[in-house]
């Protein structure tokens, strides 16, 4: 489970051939973690528990996902400062 300012790269890499779905459903040409920068014309598009639903979690990890909504991510940084 990723929850952080990191990127997930290497958890998407495991249901890879379920992203292209992901987007196609979701009508976009591009799912990005974050973007520095959005014009006024450009609609953002929460595919967040589409990709999830990859995974195929079962409802205890959607409980927990749907408790989390709202919540800032927590930055990577700090997270490491908590294992020492």
């Amino acid at each position: 489970m990723g929850f952080s300012t990191a990127p997930v790269t290497e958890l998407l890499a495991l249901v890879a051939d379920g992203v292209p779905g992901v987007a196609e459903k979701a009508g976009v040409d591009v799912i990005a973690r974050a973007c520095d920068f959005v014009g006024e014309d450009v609609e953002v598009i929460d595919v967040t528990m589409e990709l999830v639903a990859l995974f195929e979690p079962d409802q205890n990890a959607y409980d927990t996902l749907e408790q989390m909504k709202g919540v800032p991510p927590v930055d990577i940084g700090d997270i490491h400062m908590h294992g020492h």
